[in-house]
């Protein structure tokens, strides 16, 4: 599938970012809001509980993602930033975290040290998540295309 690996560039994200983007920009508005109409000092504990996270989620979700290049991965979450070079990739997986009302599964990368890094920002729900195998599936041959040889394929 990877027939020039030197330019390609692969970037995945998840669709339920824009939930998020306007959650974050919901709670950004309500800090405005009570800001203008009865001022911060009135009521400093709701702006800093809406506004605080609005402004955390209204900047920072647009630029969650990972991206896949030749260099490696580039994971940008929503609190952590990590760049894994490929020879430090040992396999992409997917994990699992069992939560009370539902099991979330989420694309992991295992370094030859051993480590894991969640690719939390990619997680989906269910066991068998169709989207998260896809994307684990992709990231897969991606590392597979990049390991082979110049003629190989």
């Amino acid at each position: 599938m990877l027939k020039d690996r030197k330019g390609a560039v692969r970037t995945f994200r998840n669709p339920w970012l824009c939930v998020h983007f306007l959650i974050g920009f919901m709670a950004l508005v309500i800090a405005v809001a009570v800001m203008v109409e009865l001022s911060v000092l009135a009521d400093p504990f709701s702006v800093l509980l809406t506004g605080i996270p609005g402004i955390w989620l209204t900047l920072r979700i647009p630029f969650c993602r990972t991206v896949l290049s030749s260099e490696g991965v580039a994971y940008h979450g929503l609190f952590a930033t990590r760049r894994v070079g490929w020879g430090e990739v040992a396999v992409i997986g997917k994990g699992f975290s069992g939560g009370t009302l539902a099991v979330s599964s989420f694309p992991v990368l295992t370094l030859t040290g051993g480590k894991e890094i969640e690719l939390l920002i990619l997680a989906g729900y269910g066991e068998s998540n169709r989207r998260v195998a896809r994307v684990v599936g992709a990231m897969g041959e991606f590392l597979s295309g990049h390991r082979a040889g110049p003629g190989e394929e």
